[in-house]
């Protein structure tokens, strides 16, 4: 590594960039070798070194990022030989995203005469990577469910007393204490902004006499495992599905996450030594400095699942059910019907069609599903200890 990044900065320094340029970068790629030579020297192969091997990687992608066109044809290929060795090209390259709640949040909140009633609102509650944009987008489609069409991230922690800054980052943990009346007036008017249903019709763009004075909102944002207590404060009347997964398969998928960099939730996070971090922030995140990737996902999976199974056992069993992840992808069909019930939605027959069929991939998938894909990620697995006899087994499942 250390004598392919210098084969790169002689390249550069031979190259028709200009001088000053040049040598800024040779400067930067010898720091980029010391950072690795030093990551190397501390971890070897060992999987602790994960994370600190991809800061590696993305200063190195940054810094040569439209360079590769300056260097000639050995230092292109010393570059390409970089990529290979740190998986670059196997990993699903990130792109430049902007969610809907980008453009939205350019346009005025609605006025409170302007919202509707949230009917026993719906709120999908799961570990990432879980399934619950399978289970989202299938619901979305059930004809009286209005969605903000995408996870609500940056819709919810824009207030700012609901962004985990101002918990000094402990963790993404919302409970009653921050449901004031103010917080859930301008949650509520966030969320009508961006409401849309299944046709794509926005709720404000609707003539005043074809909006409806209350509806049912369907969301879901991982992260919302972690506030159901303020959820249910409020929202009296929310419904919850619980959408549980074996922890061998949602750990690896957890991993393949991780690893595919399109799930970074934050950067430069304080008292964290890398560059960013994935999914959600569990209590207790701050001691897995030096963990391996597999200690992190399998903390993440233990936290949410924990956190999940307590807040529900404080919630009547009549405003929540728990779906398996194995039912929904294996008996589709039976499965979303007895959720529909639970969650008293009309049936057309688009939606009738659309069960008829085998479900889509989710787009939010890094591969394609297929059974026993978790298996890729045993060896790493085994060195944890799964859970036994977690809290799910004494859920109540549809």
């Amino acid at each position: 590594m250390v004598q392919l990044l210098a084969v790169i900065a002689t390249a550069l320094a031979e190259s028709s960039l200009n001088a000053e340029v040049s040598a800024r970068l040779q400067q930067q790629l010898t720091a980029v070798a010391d950072t690795w030579a030093a990551v190397f020297a501390r971890f070897g192969q060992d999987r602790a070194g994960e994370l600190s091997y991809q800061d590696v990687i993305s200063d190195f992608s940054l810094l040569m990022n439209g360079k590769a066109t300056h260097l000639d044809t050995v230092a292109q290929h010393a570059m390409g030989v970089i990529e290979s060795v740190l998986k670059i090209h196997n990993q699903a390259k990130p792109k430049r995203h902007f969610s809907r709640y980008f453009f939205a949040a350019q346009q005025p909140l609605p006025s409170q005469e302007q919202c509707p009633r949230f009917e026993k609102p719906i709120f999908i509650i799961s570990a990432p990577r879980a399934g619950s944009t399978l289970l989202f987008e299938t619901l979305a489609q059930f004809p009286d469910v209005w969605t903000i069409g995408e996870e609500s991230h940056e819709l919810i922690e824009d207030i700012p007393s609901l962004h985990p800054a101002a918990q000094g980052y402990r963790s993404n943990r919302l409970t009653e204490a921050q449901a004031t009346a103010e917080v859930v007036t301008e949650l509520q008017q966030r969320f009508v902004r961006q409401l849309r249903k299944r046709t794509g019709e926005s709720y404000l763009k609707l003539a005043p006499e074809q909006q409806p004075q209350s509806l049912r909102f369907l969301e879901k944002t991982p992260k919302n495992a972690l506030r159901i207590p303020f959820l249910k404060a409020a929202f009296p009347d929310a419904l919850f599905v619980y959408l549980y997964r074996q922890p061998e398969e949602n750990i690896s998928s957890l991993l393949e996450g991780w690893r595919s960099l399109r799930f970074v939730a934050y950067r430069n996070l304080p008292d964290w030594a890398h560059r960013q971090w994935s999914f959600f922030l569990p209590e207790g995140w701050q001691a897995l400095h030096s963990a391996p990737l597999v200690t992190i996902a399998a903390h993440q999976w233990h936290y949410c699942n924990d956190t999940i199974a307590r807040d529900l056992q404080n919630l009547p069993t009549s405003d929540w059910c728990q779906v398996a992840y194995t039912d929904l992808v294996e008996n589709p069909q039976a499965t979303l019907m007895d959720i529909a019930h639970f969650l008293e939605l009309d049936k057309d027959k688009d939606i009738q069609a659309l069960l008829a069929q085998s479900l889509p991939v989710s787009k939010l998938t890094v591969s394609r599903p297929a059974a026993n894909k978790w298996r890729k990620y045993a060896a790493e697995i085994s060195t944890i200890t799964l859970p036994c006899g977690h809290a799910n087994e004494t859920k109540k499942v549809l």
